[in-house]
């Protein structure tokens, strides 16, 4: 099934190209006759919102992050006057995007809707058809030109990302910046630099700016060092801040490892949100979770509260998370098979595993499992072989 990974001929990256063509084409002329759907109001021109107006406290940002609304608004006019003198709302002190911004440039900029949606909904399109690229690009390197061609023509008339890469959301950008990072990761794990360090670290900054899964890159990182640590005992860390510099094992490795990642993912995580610091808690009052968990004694409760109460980078990303997390906590109503329940069920995710992935999907990702466990050269003994089956399952 696999061709050598160390040849490329032209027509292989010409075929990559052509399918990524195909993937934005069909996703496009897909989205043209189709409608707004309920959530579409909820991102539109966000992110021209953010860098024309400056205020992050609205709906949109306490939801997602902002990289999927940069995108959306490349091509959207600039914000009507009136648009951008809304205000938060007095009673929550936020801005309702989807009621007050995104159904104003929808439906009342003077334009036709339909132009304005398509218009937001090209660069997502277009993003999409980069994941095309990298699944070619990763099987191409690991397993060959015949297995990279097949792979990325799989993806390429796949009907779930066709139909998330028509619509303005943030789903379909998290796809590609998270196999992104994941590619990243896994090409440093196979040699070892302080170059692919970066790269992995810019990776995980642009999929944690897609969506807040993207933050799993960084433990499934970890697990799988720690993995390689423990299967492979050849395994090396780079050991200078250069270009194929190699760097000791074991825990000094780790701790330089990590401050190659965390500035790089740090400072553009932060440009994202347009170097913006401020507060993430009120200063003033009671804390009631520093209360519980921070002692008094040598004053560390004091130094805790002075530390929440000053400004902090990207503060709207640290509400947002605070904001999932309380929401997590509160509960959503969903249905399920008849049911009803704030906090789910343990049997969802393999229900709708069985019933929304194509059988065919499901039969290669067993044949590969397969196939990795039978390859001494990618089987257990080299845990990023895992990571294709991983994402296609999360």
């Amino acid at each position: 099934m696999s061709g050598s990974p160390g040849g490329t001929s032209r027509s292989g990256p010409a075929l990559a190209l052509f399918l990524a063509a195909v993937h934005v084409a069909l996703a496009v002329s897909a989205s043209i006759d189709r409608s707004a759907t309920a959530d579409e109001t909820d991102y539109l021109g966000a992110g021209r919102w953010f860098l024309e107006t400056g205020e992050w406290r609205t709906t949109a940002a306490s939801f997602h992050p902002p990289l999927s609304y940069y995108l959306n608004s490349l091509l959207l006019p600039a914000l009507p006057d009136r648009v951008r003198e809304i205000g938060p709302d007095p009673r929550t002190g936020a801005v309702a995007y989807d009621r007050r911004v995104g159904e104003e440039i929808l439906y009342r900029s003077g334009r036709v809707p339909a132009e304005i949606l398509l218009r937001a909904r090209l660069p997502l399109a277009a993003a999409s058809g980069l994941l095309v690229l990298l699944v070619w690009a990763w099987a191409h390197e690991w397993l060959g030109r015949r297995s990279a061609a097949l792979a990325a023509t799989i993806v390429a008339f796949d009907p779930n990302l066709l139909a998330h890469a028509g619509v303005v959301a943030t789903d379909s950008l998290l796809a590609v910046t998270y196999f992104a990072g994941a590619y990243a990761w896994w090409r440093f794990a196979r040699r070892p630099t302080a170059a692919r360090l970066v790269v992995f670290g810019l990776a995980l900054a642009l999929a944690m700016l897609s969506k807040f899964p993207g933050l799993l890159l960084a433990p499934a990182a970890g697990l799988l060092l720690a993995g390689r640590l423990v299967l492979d005992r050849g395994f090396a860390f780079p050991a200078r801040l250069r270009a194929g510099g190699r760097l000791r094992r074991g825990p000094v490795g780790l701790a330089l490892a990590a401050s190659i990642v965390a500035p790089s993912a740090g400072l553009l995580s932060w440009a994202g949100y347009l170097f913006s610091t401020g507060r993430i808690v009120e200063a003033g009052v009671p804390h009631r979770t520093i209360d519980r968990l921070v002692p008094e004694a040598l004053g560390l409760r004091s130094a805790a509260y002075s530390l929440a109460e000053a400004p902090w980078p990207a503060p709207a990303y640290v509400g947002c998370v605070q904001n999932l997390i309380g929401h997590s906590a509160a509960g959503h109503h969903a249905w399920f098979l008849g049911r009803t329940s704030l906090f789910g069920w343990r049997s969802y995710f393999p229900v709708t595993l069985a019933v929304k992935q194509r059988l065919a999907a499901l039969a290669l990702l067993a044949a590969g499992l397969l196939a990795l466990g039978g390859a001494r050269e990618l089987g257990p003994g080299r845990p990023e072989a895992m990571l294709p089956p991983a994402l296609m399952l999360g």
